[in-house]
């Protein structure tokens, strides 16, 4: 199949993206009403504090009235993360969507312009060369035929053998123009398919554009419901648990248990850095900067290159955008380069992404990071061989690895010969 062939047409795409972007328009405005409107009833100024706690455990009416209103605010702290979380994933699905409509578009647009580049270099050297070979034997071959005639030879065998090499410079002259012609048409071809791709590519980068933004924002609001959830659902509990089970109890009593549970969490995020201390000590190369300013982002081998494929999960063939570097669970991925991070959540079957802006136009992503693992986020500042993720095997993935991208001005590209370039051995 020609990349040509591959290449799907520019109004199909664009239909189906356009009534998928309306269709998601409808749905965000339905879930933002649906999901954002409890938060709003949720205030903080309406939650229970601990004074008022105590006071409805004295009247069994109002007792019954705030274990009720309790209940319903940690059933709508869960429907509003449940909720969020879920249109983060919807937001990141299509964000995948467009984005690999677009990497397509512009393989197929680069592909074809270079294949236009080749085909008018060879129609100019096929315009050379007719030129040369028709002025060449048109000066030998036409010279000889006209001496014939004005020095009035008559012996006929001479003036039909002059006759028949004219015929024959005319032959050779129309062939060779033919030939130049059709590699002339080629070109012309390739060129025009070059400049439809393009125009599909650039249409496509704004819908991509347009999803990665609604991604962005769907993270953001499942990330602030996610804290919201947190901050006040384990105080509402202990408040329930002090109506319901008629004990007393105070905001004191809450505190400790909190603290509690704090050191606790503090304790697994230490083992879970001293595992990824670990993990980097044993790796010799990766995280550390290149004369180039660029690092290795990990350690592993190379499992699967860039290019298209038939891709192991959803049996179709497609772009790898990318590499798979497999190095294990919880291994640690480290920013190629120094850049601004310009997403950092779900992305469809990429799984947790994260997505970095360097200088030049130049972009790098960060694919399947494990769960907990995204440890930096959006509009961050982050330096080359900084430690920005663990790896995983979120999304459609077969095993925990990274899938690293280059993407310069947009645009995918092999990693492994641009890091090579730069100092950098990947896998």
């Amino acid at each position: 199949m020609t990349p040509a062939q591959q290449l799907p047409g520019r109004g199909h795409i664009i239909r189906h993206l356009r009534v998928r972007l309306v269709l998601g328009s409808i749905t965000v405005v339905a879930l933002v009403v649906a999901v954002l409107t409890p938060v709003g009833q949720a205030s903080a100024a309406e939650y229970p504090t601990w004074a008022e706690v105590e006071a409805a455990r004295a009247s069994e009416t109002e007792g019954q009235a705030l274990v009720a209103q309790i209940t319903t605010q940690i059933a709508e702290l869960d429907s509003v993360a449940t909720a969020s979380a879920e249109l983060a994933l919807t937001r990141g699905a299509e964000y995948e969507e467009a984005d690999a409509q677009f990497l397509d578009a512009a393989y197929q647009a680069d592909t074809l312009q270079e294949q236009a580049r080749t085909a008018e270099a060879t129609a100019t050297q096929s315009r050379d060369r007719a030129a040369q070979i028709i002025a060449s034997q048109a000066r030998s071959g036409g010279q000889d035929l006209t001496s014939t005639l004005l020095t009035g030879a008559q012996d006929p065998d001479d003036f039909l053998s002059q006759l028949g090499f004219a015929d024959k410079i005319a032959e050779t002259s129309q062939g060779i123009y033919v030939d130049a012609s059709q590699d002339q048409n080629i070109a012309q071809g390739l060129g025009d398919q070059a400049a439809l791709a393009r125009d599909a590519r650039d249409a496509l980068r704004q819908e991509a554009d347009d999803a990665r933004r609604d991604a962005e924002a769907a993270s953001a609001a499942a990330d602030e419901a996610l804290a919201v959830q947190v901050d006040k659902q384990a105080e509402l509990q202990a408040q329930l648990a002090v109506l319901t089970d008629q004990r007393a109890a105070t905001e004191q009593d809450f505190a400790a248990g909190e603290a509690a549970r704090a050191a606790e969490r503090a304790r697994i995020q230490a083992e879970a850095a001293a595992r990824a201390a670990a993990a980097a000590a044993a790796a010799t190369s990766a995280g550390q900067v290149a004369g180039s300013g660029w690092a290795n982002p990990t350690t592993g081998r190379m499992v699967s290159a860039y290019g298209y494929r038939i891709h192991p999960i959803q049996r179709v063939w497609k772009l790898h955008s990318g590499i798979d570097i497999a190095g294990g669970c919880g291994v640690p991925i480290y920013a190629a380069s120094a850049g601004t991070v310009a997403y950092s959540g779900v992305y469809g079957s990429y799984g947790n992404w994260i997505l970095l802006e360097h200088a030049n136009g130049i972009q790098t992503g960060y694919a399947h990071i494990e769960n907990g693992g995204l440890l930096v986020s959006r509009g961050q500042r982050v330096e080359a061989g900084q430690l920005i993720a663990r790896a995983g095997s979120t999304g459609g993935s077969t095993g925990c690895h990274l899938h690293y991208e280059v993407r310069p001005g947009g645009s995918s590209t092999d990693p492994a010969p641009f890091m090579s370039a730069r100092g950098i051995q990947l896998g």
